[in-house]
């Protein structure tokens, strides 16, 4: 695993090769992800449970997820039985308000009444002349992703609602393209991750895969299934980039060792 890239900014993502740096200056906060954002009122639990009914994102939100999936580790997707559903099993960045890097950095994010599932792996860095390898579905994306012996994190944002431009540079036809009956198209999420496999000392062959979900709401839980709200996953990565820049000792090079040797994957 390569270590982590440790500009205070963040990279517009696209096919290998095709990024642009945004720096922040030193000690920066983007002002929408700060820890001072809440949700007013009081907490209802009803609001955060999976049968919450429709609940607009706003364009701070919609950000801000962006901003916290940035330099996220891809593990895994997933998809239920019926459809209405699909996961997608990430590493994140994230420092609580107090404490040590979080102990457990495993998210699922999951992608409800999805209408659309796009993918393309491709060889090498995804050239724009590298055909696409076929896959049946998304429990092939999936095995994938597992077979994986190294992976990069994904870099740069946005990924919500920000990056439909990506398919204009897809070879055709892609990988998988699948279409949901009964889903919505209200949002879309990108990804990508840069991969490949070891075997033996000389042997390796590297990957670029990538894709978008068109889907109508979004979800975030942490591994043990409890709902993360929006303002505390975001939160949680303003808070890690602020203590980067800052210097903080609780991500001192030993700090950060013991969490990615301590932290649990997928």
């Amino acid at each position: 695993m390569h270590s982590k890239r440790r500009s205070v900014g963040w990279l517009r993502p696209g096919p290998a090769g095709n990024t642009s740096l945004v720096r922040l200056p030193p000690c920066a906060t983007v002002p929408a992800y700060g820890v001072t954002t809440a949700i007013p009122g009081s907490l209802d639990c009803d609001l955060w449970s999976r049968h919450r009914g429709a609940m607009s994102l706003n364009r701070e939100q919609i950000e801000g997820i962006s901003y916290a999936l940035n330099e996220a580790g891809m593990a895994g997707l997933r998809i239920s039985d019926d459809q209405s559903q699909v996961d997608l099993l990430v590493h994140v960045l994230a420092l609580p308000a107090v404490g040590p890097i979080d102990p457990d950095a495993r998210r699922v994010v999951s992608l409800l009444d999805p209408s659309r599932v796009e993918v393309v792996l491709q060889r090498g860095l995804g050239e724009a002349n590298e055909p696409a390898i076929p896959l049946l579905d998304i429990d092939a994306v999936n095995a994938f992703l597992s077979s994986m012996t190294w992976s990069h994190e994904m870099y740069g944002w946005p990924f919500l609602d920000g990056s439909a431009e990506a398919r204009s540079k897809w070879p055709s036809p892609i990988s998988l393209d699948m279409a949901l009956p009964g889903g919505k198209d209200e949002h879309s999420l990108y990804w990508f991750s840069e991969c490949g496999r070891r075997w033996g000392d000389d042997n390796y062959e590297s990957f670029f895969i990538q894709g978008m979900f068109t889907f109508g709401e979004i979800e975030i839980r942490r591994a043990d299934e409890l709902i993360e709200s929006f303002d505390e996953f975001i939160a949680d990565a303003d808070r890690y980039w602020a203590a980067l820049s800052s210097h903080d000792e609780r991500l001192s090079v030993e700090a950060q060792r013991v969490a990615g040797d301590g932290t649990p994957r997928w």
